[in-house]
């Protein structure tokens, strides 16, 4: 009998466009918006089974207009997945997962086949499916596909964008980052700021101590830029095709990663000011970072030892991948930190844990007092503790007294990243609503529920039954009417 953890390996639907029409509860009239979520749609492609986060991405958008709810459902459709479609076979290599025929089939395989399919939001006039090879433009309306974004022709392999983007509120204008990885000299980032035409507005080229750091989440403050490494990559391995691109990817528990910062009114090329973390433990996402006088604030989820992702092969094929080693985590700290010189101090929030946090997009780059985030919150049949595909409740962290807030789904529902969709005409940092994308294996089902996020340990205040069961999410996002 399958495990209820299996459902996030299903295969999405080819395409869905139905109202919603079983809600339980009430959906608040305030509401109007879209949830989108991205995670992997076709987990069966020719070939050997994919890895959780290689799969060709599956969007989704659930509209809200006056207590409607509408849903539309798609596969990106980028080059590479309807190439290999076509040709009936892989024809990629991709980041977790090797093409079959072993090294000399990936050998200086430089391109990973974009999948679009890790972080999602709307700009433009677009919905963007991004991921660290390219990002990926929808028809907002429809989701039908239109091509690679306009940042794509800024890079070339190696280098990656960054699969995940933020908007500064001040200037109104999407943040981002482009990595070159070094082959004979050091790593160079571009930190960008797009205008809605995609132009760039500004752009800060730095310079990391380091060849191969790999990279992940970025965000702001009114003064700087700040991008985590969570490992150093080795490209010549890489290349070699001998591992897949992420084993190439090292992490030594004796040797810090760091936390890199520059300026964001700097001109020309500048050094990135390093800000290790402490030996042995790994970090993905930042909860946001603001400015307090002379100092730099940066609120992060964190891991005491590498996280293995071998668990995230399907079912089928995770034998032959071996059991994931255990892993603490994921803790919330926070690092006060000198800008000038790297200096930190640095203290864990207790009591709560979570990952892929958010805030209230209006206090993205200032001090924020609350963050949400997807939350174990208990154990289900899961076969580890702390991915967050798996997590069964949500989290509403308080930073100034300590006293968060939780929501259970139960033991057998599994619940996204969470999104937050202000109400309209409210000025208090937590007026308004959290939304998140569930599967319920117990029904054989997927749901949204929305929550008011002043009240969330109260649970939902509508519980919306989709038309069809919808594999795992990677990151979500509220994209206001």
């Amino acid at each position: 009998m399958p495990r209820d953890a299996d459902h996030v390996f299903r295969d999405a639907p080819e395409r869905v466009e139905a109202r919603v029409t079983e809600i339980h509860g009430r959906v608040p009239p305030g509401l109007r918006g879209s949830l989108l979520r991205i995670g992997p749609g076709a987990q069966h492609v020719p070939g050997a089974p994919l890895h959780f986060f290689d799969v060709e991405g599956f969007v989704a958008a659930l509209r809200f207009d006056g207590g409607d709810a509408w849903l539309r459902a798609r596969h990106v459709g980028t080059p590479a997945w309807l190439a290999e479609r076509a040709a009936g076979k892989r024809l990629f290599r991709r980041p977790f997962t090797n093409l079959p025929g072993g090294r000399l089939a990936n050998l200086l395989q430089r391109s990973l086949g974009n999948a679009a399919a890790h972080g999602v939001h709307a700009w433009g006039g677009s919905i963007v499916a991004a991921d660290a090879p390219g990002h990926f433009l929808l028809a907002a309306d429809t989701l039908l596909p239109i091509g690679p974004a306009p940042v794509d022709a800024w890079i070339d392999p190696p280098a990656v964008l960054s699969p995940m983007a933020r908007v500064d509120p001040v200037t109104g204008h999407l943040t981002l980052y482009a990595m070159t990885p070094g082959l004979v000299a050091t790593d160079t980032v571009v930190f960008h700021e797009i205008d809605a035409a995609w132009r760039r507005a500004q752009s800060v080229t730095v310079r990391l101590p380091a060849r191969g750091s790999a990279l992940h989440d970025h965000a702001f403050s009114q003064r700087y830029w700040v991008v985590v490494e969570f490992g150093r990559r080795s490209v010549a391995s890489a290349l070699v095709g001998g591992s897949s691109a992420f084993d190439a990817i090292g992490f030594d528990v004796r040797n810090p990663v760091h936390l890199f910062l520059a300026p964001r009114d700097a001109a020309g090329s500048i050094d990135a000011v390093a800000v290790p973390l402490p030996p042995g433990q790994q970090c993905f996402h930042i909860v946001n970072a603001y400015d307090d006088g002379d100092a730099l604030v940066v609120d992060l989820v964190l891991y005491d030892g590498r996280v293995d992702y071998r668990e995230l092969f399907p079912p089928a094929s995770r034998r032959r991948h071996g059991a994931s080693a255990p892993v603490v985590g994921p803790a919330l700290w926070r690092y006060v930190i000198d800008p000038r010189t790297g200096r930190a101090r640095s203290r864990m929030i207790e009591g709560v844990t979570g990952e892929a946090p958010t805030v209230h997009p209006r206090w993205m780059g200032r001090r924020h007092r609350w963050a949400y985030m997807a939350s174990p919150t208990e154990r289900g049949d899961e076969p580890v503790d702390h991915h967050h595909v798996w997590f069964h409740g949500l989290a509403k962290v308080d930073y100034d007294d300590d006293q968060h807030a939780c929501w259970s789904a139960g033991r057998r529902q599994f619940v996204s990243p969470p999104a937050f969709a202000p109400r309209p005409g409210a000025t208090d940092e937590d007026d308004g609503w959290v939304l998140a994308w569930t599967i319920d294996a117990a029904r054989e089902r997927s749901t949204v529920v929305i929550l008011d996020a002043r009240a969330l340990d109260d649970g939902p205040v509508a519980t919306l039954v989709l038309p069809t069961l919808l594999p795992g999410v990677s990151h979500v996002a509220w994209a206001p009417s």
